[in-house]
C-alpha cells in the first residue's frame, strides 16, 4: 500500500513517535537534537512534525572519514540528507509494549488505542500513517561551569564540590518533607562528579577561587543522580552557616510550577547574574558534552529549551516564572550553547523510570519531593 500525502499530525502523536524512535535515531552520531515543531505557519490546524538537528558537517576535516569541506557548497540543510542519512518521515507503530505506556499522553491512550490479548497497546487507524521529519542545523551544547567568589550563601552564587576543578551556580535553598534542615540544589556536574561520594564537602568560594577544604565548607553532599533526564545534586547545609532566602538577584523563589511554551522566565546565575527570557520548547532531546559525562557526552530527553543568556558558570541556576509575580520554580539549567539557548531539567526528582548512570543517597533521606 502506498504512503499517502500528509500535512502533519497532532502534538501528542508527534511526541509519542519522537519518544518511540529517538534512542535508535541517536545512534547516528551526526544527530545533535530531536524535538517537536509546528509546520503550520498560522498554527491554525495545530499540525506538527519532528525536527532532527544535525551538526554542521561543512566544518569537518577532509580526513575525518565523514563529510569533507566539499560540503561547504551545500545550498541548504536538505543537502545533508545523503551525508547524515536522516529519514524523511517516521511511521507510527501499530502497537507498543505496555511497559512503554508512559510514552503516551492520556489523550492518546483514551482515544487512539486499545489493548490486545498480549497486553500490547494497539493504535487505531494508523496503518501507514507517518510523521514528517524536518531537518535543521544544530549547535553543540555543553555543561556550563565557571567561577567567582561571593560572600553570602544565597541562590545565584558560585559553589562547587571540593573535588571538581570547575564552577557552577548554587541554584536554590530548599527543604525536604518532614525535615527542618536546609539543603542546596544544583547540578550533578557542579556538586558531584563521577568520583564523588556522599559526605563530600561543598565549598564557597570554589577550589579554584582559593576555597579550601574544611575552611570554606558550606554543605555536605547527600544525594546525586545523573540519567538521561536529570543532572542534579543535593547538599545539606553545614550547621552554623548563615543563609539568605532572597537570591543574589533580589527575588525569593516560592514554590514550583509546570513549564509551558512561551512562558516568560528569569534566572539568577553565577556568570550572567539576572537574565530574562522565555521557554521556546518542551520535550527536547539533545546531546550535551561535558568531561564528567560517560565518554564525554550524554543524550538527554524531555528537556526544557529556553531562550535566555547563559554562559559557563550558570549551570545549576533555577528557571523561575516571570509572569504572575509569584516567582515559582520551573526548571534547573544544566547546559547551553554558550550563546542564548539553554537546556533545563524539569523539577521531577522522585519519579524515576530508568536506572541511573550515577546515583547515591544518604540513608536518612526517604523522600526527594523537593520544596522551594
Amino acid at each position: 500500500m502506498l504512503l499517502q500525502p500528509f500535512e502533519g499530525v497532532s502534538y501528542d502523536l508527534a511526541l509519542f513517535v519522537k519518544r518511540f524512535y529517538e534512542d535508535k535515531l541517536i545512534e547516528n552520531k551526526n544527530i545533535g537534537h530531536i524535538k517537536i515543531v509546528s509546520i503550520d505557519e498560522n498554527d491554525q490546524k495545530k499540525l506538527y512534525a519532528i525536527e532532527i538537528g544535525v551538526y554542521d558537517l561543512t566544518k569537518q576535516k577532509e580526513n575525518s572519514g565523514n563529510y569533507s569541506n566539499k560540503g561547504a557548497n551545500m545550498a541548504s540543510v536538505e543537502d545533508y540528507n545523503s551525508a547524515v542519512q536522516v529519514p524523511e518521515y517516521l511511521l507510527v507503530p501499530t502497537f507498543v509494549d505496555k511497559s512503554k505506556k508512559h510514552f503516551l499522553s492520556n489523550k492518546l491512550l483514551e482515544t487512539n488505542t486499545s489493548i490486545d490479548k498480549k497486553n500490547n497497546i494497539k493504535f487505531k487507524n494508523v496503518e501507514n500513517e507517518r510523521v514528517k521529519v524536518v531537518l535543521e542545523k544544530t549547535q553543540r551544547f555543553y555543561g556550563l561551569a565557571f567561577d567567582e567568589e561571593q560572600k553570602i550563601i544565597q541562590a545565584g552564587i558560585s559553589a562547587n564540590n571540593y573535588r571538581v576543578s570547575q564552577y557552577g551556580t548554587l541554584g536554590a535553598i530548599v527543604k525536604l518533607p518532614n525535615s527542618n534542615d536546609d539543603y542546596l540544589l544544583s547540578n550533578w556536574h557542579v556538586f558531584s562528579n563521577s568520583g564523588a561520594k556522599i559526605g563530600d564537602e561543598i565549598l564557597h568560594p570554589s577550589p579554584l577561587d582559593n576555597g579550601r577544604k574544611g575552611k570554606n565548607k558550606i554543605a555536605e553532599l547527600v544525594w546525586f543522580r545523573l540519567d538521561s533526564k536529570i543532572d542534579v545534586a543535593l547538599s545539606k547545609i553545614t550547621s552554623g552557616i548563615a543563609i539568605h532566602n532572597v537570591s543574589k538577584c533580589n527575588y525569593t523563589i516560592e514554590g514550583k510550577t509546570s513549564p509551558s511554551v512561551g512562558m516568560q522566565i528569569k534566572k539568577c546565575g553565577r556568570t550572567t547574574e539576572f537574565q530574562q527570557g522565555k521557554i521556546t520548547d518542551l520535550h527536547v532531546s539533545r546531546w550535551v558534552e561535558h568531561p564528567q559525562y560517560p565518554n564525554g557526552k550524554l543524550f538527554f530527553k524531555e528537556q526544557i529549551e529556553v531562550l535566555i543568556m547563559c554562559r559557563p558558570g550558570d549551570s545549576g541556576s533555577i528557571l523561575v516564572e516571570d509572569e504572575s509575580g509569584t516567582n515559582k520554580a520551573v526548571g534547573l539549567i544544566f547546559a547551553g550553547d554558550k550563546k542564548n539557548t539553554c537546556l533545563a531539567n524539569e523539577l521531577k526528582f522522585n519519579n524515576f523510570q530508568e536506572a541511573p548512570i550515577y546515583e547515591e543517597i544518604e540513608n536518612s533521606i526517604l523522600n526527594l519531593d523537593i520544596i522551594f
